[in-house]
């Protein structure tokens, strides 16, 4: 895998805590981060990433810094830039 200083696609994910209510709903974490590692575990199967925010990866507001602050110099620079946002919905905490 090729560094981020070397590769034109970062992947960055942020993990949402859950809410009070989604506890009383029945959700359950179903997302674990491997410490030191911008890697998670969904049941038996592990996921790489160039960045991982939040339950237990990189605290969300360093997000901010380590991931748009470059793109933005970027683009003052003549760059083309791209975000992609998905969300997920929490179904499959039910069934982990």
């Amino acid at each position: 895998m090729e560094t981020s200083e070397n590769c034109c696609v970062n992947v960055a994910l942020r993990i949402h805590p859950l809410i009070a209510d989604e506890w009383q709903q029945g959700y359950r974490e179903c997302v674990g981060v491997t410490p030191g590692k911008p890697q998670v575990q969904i049941g038996s199967h592990s996921f790489k990433f160039d960045h991982v925010y939040g339950n237990g990866g990189s605290p969300s507001f360093a997000m901010f810094e380590e991931c748009f602050v470059p793109l933005v110099d970027g683009l003052f620079q003549g760059y083309t830039m791209v975000l992609f946002f998905l969300m997920v919905r929490r179904e499959l905490g039910k069934l982990i």
